[in-house]
């Protein structure tokens, strides 16, 4: 039931947003945004948007009203299931945010704006910054800002609110993903004693975060919306890193789950280094397999001389046949 009304509510967003005039962020000047308030009841029947205006940077007041039919009689909103505030294409460029005044048909709102989650994942892999106010699918849900569920809307929701750029701010989120040896085969296996780096790739001289709540082959790094160069490395595997990495919206990247690390010379992710790795390296020196991806280039490049080549074949080799081990 819950994935069918998310399904719901992203058709009707996505109906919603076509409807309009296109608009790109190149439209808007330097310090303005495109942003798009919704409105709907918990079941997605009734809802209303604004969508895609230009603002300001500083204080801006939006304002949605419930759709009339064709006699021009609205329909009641009993409770608020969806109240959001979208800023388009720009999640990595805000700064402060602050929700100053809700007006439901004229009447200020009283509202707790420390459980409101700003910069919240709207369900959809894009750059947008979700101001949610409340949303019965999101983590607003679990406590509410306000009571959505007893608020009748009549006629109007206004929302005033303040956004300015900056970047790399917000609250912190702790990210999650765990670890494995060897890629996603029978023969991966849970890692241990391994370490995950993060530092803003935008500055060198920045803090390091090292990994913490570490438990078997889970971690968790609590960090700011940002852009990190991150690590991942274990004694006697090939380093993986991840650089110019967004850091916000997801708590579990899609990336670090099952994240593997290889031993080098094992191509094939088997956590076994023997003829099969003699055979993927020949194919790609050979120009007639490419290798996955380039973490899989790095593990094969046993010389780490930045080239994959006949000598890392005649290492693996070597190695397969106990004349002298890699590592």
């Amino acid at each position: 039931m819950r994935k069918n009304r998310i399904t719901a509510f992203l058709t009707a967003l996505a109906i919603c947003c076509a409807a309009v005039p296109a608009v790109s962020a190149e439209d808007t000047d330097k310090t303005g945004f495109l942003a798009s308030l919704g409105l709907a009841n918990s079941d997605l029947s009734l809802q209303s948007w604004q969508s895609k205006v230009q603002i300001d940077e500083g204080q801006n007041t939006m304002k949605v009203t419930l759709p009339a039919d064709s006699k021009g009689n609205k329909g009641v909103m009993n409770g608020i299931g969806l109240l959001v505030i979208d800023l388009s294409d720009c999640y990595f460029e805000v700064g402060d945010v602050s929700v100053d005044k809700v007006l439901i048909d004229g009447k200020e709102l009283d509202f707790d704006s420390g459980k409101m989650i700003f910069g919240a994942d709207n369900g959809t892999d894009n750059d947008d910054y979700r101001i949610e106010l409340f949303s019965v699918f999101g983590a607003s849900a679990a406590e509410p800002p306000f009571d959505a569920e007893n608020i009748t809307v009549n006629d109007s929701v206004e929302v005033t609110f303040t956004v300015t750029r900056g970047g790399n701010g917000g609250s912190a989120k702790n990210i999650c993903g765990n670890v494995i040896s060897g890629r996603k085969t029978n023969s991966s296996q849970p890692m241990k004693g391994y370490e995950v780096t993060a530092k803003l790739s935008s500055d060198p001289d920045a803090e390091i975060y090292a990994n913490t709540g570490l438990i078997d082959d889970n971690f968790s790094l609590t960090l700011e919306r940002g852009i990190y160069d991150i690590t991942f490395s274990s004694e006697g595997y090939v380093t993986r890193e991840f650089n110019e990495f967004r850091i916000g919206k997801k708590e579990r990247p899609d990336e670090f789950q099952d994240m593997a690390l290889c031993k080098c010379g094992d191509v094939s992710g088997d956590n076994k280094i023997n003829v099969t790795d003699i055979s993927l390296v020949a194919g790609y020196v050979k120009q007639i397999k490419p290798f996955a991806d380039d973490y899989q280039t790095k593990v094969a490049d046993v010389n780490r001389d930045g080239k994959v080549n006949v000598a890392d074949i005649t290492a693996i080799a070597a190695h397969v046949k106990g004349l002298r081990k890699i590592f």
